[in-house]
């Protein structure tokens, strides 16, 4: 992930039971949070994402070339993909969160 120059990284050192990969803040306090939890039948997207406090309209997209699914609200926004065995949520909070959502989606990267 290439951060967005209008961001810092503010947690880079999550352990478990932290799921958090990387955190960021903008200049008007908005965060973004990339998590990776193990896939399993039984996780439920919907579930993770009422449990953050993201609600809003929902839609399916791509993010590095995954099928992913988007909610947003003006306030909030969140999405999720899965990759191999592994599901990847961004989280997004604050001014325009949907905005920046979308720009740090854009600058995943997997390589194998």
């Amino acid at each position: 992930m290439v951060k967005p120059n209008s961001l810092h990284f503010t947690k880079l050192d999550a352990f478990w039971p932290d799921d958090t990969i990387v955190a960021m803040e903008g200049p008007q306090h908005q965060i973004v949070e990339i998590h990776k939890n193990g896939y399993s039948p039984q996780f439920e997207t919907a579930a993770y994402w009422q449990r953050a406090g993201i609600s809003g309209a929902r839609k399916n997209i791509t993010v590095a070339g995954f099928p992913a699914v988007e909610i947003t609200s003006p306030e909030a926004a969140g999405l999720s993909f899965v990759n191999e065995d592994e599901v990847w949520m961004v989280k997004s909070e604050g001014v325009n969160a949907p905005s920046l959502l979308h720009e740090v989606a854009s600058r995943l990267e997997f390589s194998y």
